[in-house]
Order: structure tokens, then sequence, then C-alpha cells
């Protein structure tokens, strides 16, 4: 018999959206590879890349850090959860960014 995991809450899983069909002006996403991290020159390497995305596009894409895409589909469900719920549910946990929160 298949044992219910019940140290995670249950919420729909996350799924990807199509590819949009809508001609758009677009520009690429630099792409941060941790993966070189350890390597030589690698850090190096890393912040000029990182620098470049941040100066030439304003956005990047991380990859390689070794996080599954099991993993982030579920912190994207969690997201889209929380998202989904009616505003005054949402209002129960008030924000305070003046502290961090």
């Amino acid at each position: 018999m298949l044992a219910l995991d019940t140290t995670k809450p249950l919420i729909a899983p996350y799924t990807r959206p199509p590819p949009t069909t809508t001609s758009l002006d677009w520009a690429p996403l630099a792409l941060i590879d941790l993966s070189k991290f350890d390597a030589p020159g690698g850090k190096q390497a890393l912040a000029q890349e990182l620098k470049d995305a941040v100066q030439c596009w304003g956005f990047w894409t991380v990859i390689g850090a070794g996080i599954s895409q099991e993993d982030v589909d579920r912190q994207l469900a969690i997201g889209n959860a929380f998202f989904n719920l009616p505003i005054q549910e949402k209002r129960q946990v008030p924000c305070d960014f003046a502290v961090g929160k």
C-alpha cells in the first residue's frame, strides 16, 4: 500500500503555461550557470556575467544551482496556492516591509 506523504501540505501541482503564440518584442535572458562556481576562475567569471546581465538586460536566469525541477515546481505551486486565495484570507497575514517581512 502506498503511504501518504504528510510532511507537505496538499496543494494543486504547478502546471507550466504553454508557450505564447503572440509575436512579441523580446530580449534574450542571460544564463548564469552556477555550476561554474568552484571551477578555476569560476567565481570571477560568474561575477562578470552577472554584472553584464544587470547592466545590459536587467534580467537573467540562473541554472546549474543543483535544485531539482520537482523542487522548483513545488515552490511555484506554493506561490500559486497563495495568490489564488481570496484577498480577505491573504490580509490575515499582513506583510511588514519596514522590518523585512
